[in-house]
């Protein structure tokens, strides 16, 4: 897995050189993106608004097409962590900090989402430094049976 994501990682850092500059939020909608549709997705008003860093525009045209099932719910996430970035470059907030599944353009006024509500958690930024830790290493195979 850890392979995959550098890879998809070197791939976006060679298309969008500004990739490794995006607020957190960014990185990841575009590496969910990349892990559906392969880091050589072809949406064109999409990665003209990335090469722009233009947050808001990136959060309108980040769809995948099948909008079923799991699909809905990245397209949702995605746009989410889209608007979060442009909410991030807006304020005096941390973009290292990665701040989603909280959407931080969501208020009591907003009108109702049109998309479906994922968990909000505390509205306290989390900072991943040590995947490892956040992440530890789970033993991979069968578990021994006792005899």
């Amino acid at each position: 897995m850890m392979r995959k994501f550098d890879d998809m990682a070197t791939r976006l850092r060679a298309r969008f050189p500004s990739f490794p500059d995006w607020p957190a939020d960014a990185q990841l909608a575009i590496l969910s993106l990349a892990w559906a549709c392969g880091p050589a997705f072809h949406f064109p008003r999409l990665e003209a608004a990335l090469r722009a860093c233009d947050w808001r525009t990136a959060a309108i045209e980040c769809r995948i097409a099948d909008d079923a099932g799991t699909v809905k719910l990245r397209n949702a996430a995605n746009r989410t962590m889209l608007r979060n970035a442009a909410a991030v470059v807006e304020s005096v907030r941390d973009p290292s900090a990665l701040y989603y599944p909280e959407d931080l353009t969501r208020t009591p006024e907003s009108e109702a989402p049109t998309e479906p509500d994922l968990p909000n958690p505390p509205s306290e930024p989390k900072i991943v430094v040590d995947f490892e830790r956040v992440h530890p290493k789970v033993p991979l195979g069968r578990p021994a049976l006792d005899g």
